[in-house]
């Protein structure tokens, strides 16, 4: 399955936006759990990034750094909702 170059460079353009909006929302968070999830949604848009890379070029083997970043993305959620909360990681 390949994504026509156009369409790829558009999806780009607009995840690279998604990129900077969230960057801002990440340093500017009023909270810590603000910040803790725009982290994790850079993750996601950085494997959606790799995505598109993938479905252009045809390397495969990126999809296996999409689901190890997903899955460390998904840990460090965890990780921070099971201790930050418990210890007043919201101001």
């Amino acid at each position: 399955m390949s994504l026509h170059p156009t369409v790829a460079a558009i999806v780009v353009a607009m995840l690279a936006l998604s990129l900077l909006l969230v960057g801002y929302r990440t340093l500017r968070g009023p909270t810590g759990v603000d910040r803790v999830l725009g982290i994790d949604m850079l993750a996601y848009v950085a494997i959606g990034i790799i995505a598109c890379v993938v479905l252009v070029t045809g390397h495969v083997v990126l999809v296996d750094v999409a689901a190890v970043l997903g899955l460390i993305a998904f840990i460090g959620t965890v990780a921070f909702a099971r201790y930050g909360f418990g210890r007043g990681a919201s101001s």
